[in-house]
């Protein structure tokens, strides 16, 4: 059984350290929108990416 692939950085290609609450536009605005932030803690920087529930199920969790 082949083990899932994990959700990396654009800008580093190092898995992602832990995901992050979206802000309040993003939750009570653009609910509707599947974006899922994570932070990365080489590049200091949160990014936001664009996954549906299915997609997100692909990949190994990130704690």
């Amino acid at each position: 059984m082949s083990e899932k692939p994990e959700l990396t950085c654009r800008k580093c290609n190092i898995p992602f350290h832990y995901p992050l609450q979206r802000n309040w536009i993003g939750r009570n605005v653009l609910f509707f929108l599947p974006i899922r932030v994570f932070f990365c803690a080489r590049c200091l920087i949160s990014r936001q990416l664009w996954l549906t529930n299915t997609e997100y199920r692909k990949y190994k969790r990130v704690i």
